[in-house]
């Protein structure tokens, strides 16, 4: 089963089955288990990054003054890592769930995301990363899905 990506929420399912129209479908069961092993393959790659930078501890979780949730990778329970220092490895594990953009800025930074992952995998090269991205409009609070 595949579903696509809707248009700005408009009350009604926002995925709907489709079918016949990709070369090959999936079923249900297929797509939990593609999803299983993109998710191991992230965790692989966090346990790999972490061994490879000493001051890594693992992930803060934790309100910020406004009472946003965030996740980053951290050094203890008090202090982000910093994922940019000259000695980290390439890693980066973040989410944001305070992003407001109006539609033309989320088209832009959809098209700019799209665009650095397209030009970053067509570079190759020795290492194999994984790149997994989520950028989704949420509904407004008390919105029925």
């Amino acid at each position: 089963m595949v579903h696509p990506v809707s248009a700005p929420y408009n009350g009604r399912r926002i995925c709907q089955p489709i079918s016949g129209t990709l070369a090959t479908s999936v079923s249900s069961s297929d797509h939990a288990a593609w999803a299983r092993s993109r998710a191991s393959r992230v965790d692989t790659g966090l346990r790999y990054g972490h061994a490879q930078d000493e001051a890594l501890r693992g992930h803060r979780i934790y309100r910020d003054e406004r009472g946003v949730v965030n996740h980053q990778l951290a050094v203890n329970a008090e202090t982000n890592h910093d994922p940019l220092g000259p000695a980290s490895p390439a890693l980066l594990t973040a989410s944001h769930d305070e992003v407001y953009l109006d539609f033309v800025n989320a088209k832009r930074l959809q098209q700019e995301l799209h665009d650095l992952m397209v030009r970053y995998k067509a570079l190759g090269g020795g290492q194999r990363y994984v790149l997994w991205l989520n950028f989704v409009p949420l509904p407004a609070e008390g919105t029925p899905l």
